[in-house]
């Protein structure tokens, strides 16, 4: 299981470079070439919108469902296998090699692993908290406005640079989320090096050393640091103390 599941994974991540691509493709507005008019008289969605929808919805999420079972089925074969040696420890009444063959031969099959694999999975992560992604990004917008609101104050926006936060922002959240939650890291990360020369030279180091890798690698590495680009340009635009140094 764990081989076919470690198989799946790295299919599953083999398709995000194609991903990347076709989404960069869509973003900045592509349009077919004269050899594809006729495709395109013939059907008014982008070919790249259709490939991207092709890509992620029927090949990744396939492929995702596969691993989430498998995952299921390792975790709770090792639930069961962790409760049965438990068991067998408690009881001390056979020798540990007949106990795991015998019990390797049915394991999966059993009905406390289906039960398991129906239920207890699933109860155990509706326990340990709500995995919505909506509310996971309106968390993460409700933050964003009042670090915002936070950066708005002199003292408060040099304890937020001082605990790293341009950093954080620009690592993982400068590329995430939709594009009003992108604006947003952007306009915060404006207000966090606003006339604040060490946060500005940081933020330059950073841009400036991420920029620099990926003229020196491919072409897909040159088209990961999209974001980076706009948050310079949007940067640049600030009038401030610190405007001659970015």
């Amino acid at each position: 299981l764990l081989e076919k599941a470690d198989k799946v994974y790295r299919q599953l991540i083999a398709n995000k470079p194609e991903l990347e691509s076709l989404l960069l493709a869509v973003q900045d507005g592509w349009t077919p070439d004269s050899e594809d008019t006729h495709t395109k008289n013939i059907s008014p969605v982008n070919r790249y919108i259709h490939q991207l929808s092709q890509k992620y919805c029927v090949d990744c999420k396939n492929l995702f469902e596969e691993l989430s079972k498998l995952i299921q089925k390792v975790m709770a074969t090792r639930m069961e296998l962790v409760a049965y040696d438990r068991s067998r420890k408690l009881e001390g009444a056979e020798p540990m090699a007949s106990s795991s063959s015998s019990a390797g031969a049915g394991l999966v099959t059993t009905p406390q692993v289906e039960r398991k694999l129906s239920c207890s999975i699933d109860g155990r992560g509706m326990a340990g908290g709500n995995g919505c992604y909506g509310c996971a990004a309106a968390c993460v917008e409700h933050c964003l406005t009042l670090l915002k609101a936070l950066a708005t104050k002199q003292l408060t926006r040099a304890l937020l640079h001082n605990q790293g936060l341009v950093t954080e922002l620009l690592n993982n959240n400068l590329r995430r989320g939709t594009n009003s939650t992108r604006s947003s890291v952007q306009g915060l990360i404006c207000l966090l090096t606003k006339n604040n020369v060490a946060a500005t030279e940081q933020l330059n180091t950073l841009l400036y050393n991420k920029i620099n890798a990926a003229l020196q690698g491919s072409d897909q590495v040159l088209g990961s640091v999209r974001y980076e680009m706009t948050l310079l340009a949007t940067v640049s635009k600030q009038k401030d103390s610190c405007w001659e140094i970015r």
